[in-house]
């Protein structure tokens, strides 16, 4: 009798299976905001929001979100050579991200830098 094999599953399947599992996993307020922004914006808004989001992590990495001051994030702006308008599209995301974790209770409402208007 030739023994019954049952078919696996193929490699994309898993691999994809797999990618879901590790992104569920991947907990960070940096990842609430990439995920949002990957779900809801056109794809090359969410590649422009994936490398902005390298640089505020090189910037604040160690630090705790509840730590960071509007005053540290203006710092850091203004050592860049930027356009006029680049700040505000950094300003942009870190206000999702920040949004995104008090909405899922990662980060205190108290906690959140002040808008640029409000420092």
């Amino acid at each position: 009798m030739v023994p019954i094999i049952k078919k696996g599953i193929g490699f994309r399947v898993s691999a994809s299976r797999f990618s879901r599992v590790r992104e569920r996993k991947q907990v960070g307020p940096d990842r609430d905001a990439l995920t949002y922004s990957k779900v809801h914006k056109a794809a090359t808004s969410y590649r422009c929001d994936a490398g902005r989001m390298e640089v505020l992590l090189a910037w604040f990495r160690e630090y705790p979100a509840e730590s960071i001051t509007a005053q540290d994030i203006e710092r850091q702006f203004q050592k860049q050579e930027w356009a006029p308008a680049t700040p505000n599209r950094y300003r942009a995301l870190l206000s999702l991200t920040y949004r995104l974790a008090i909405r899922n209770g990662k980060v205190k409402e108290k906690s959140r830098p002040p808008s640029r208007a409000s420092a």
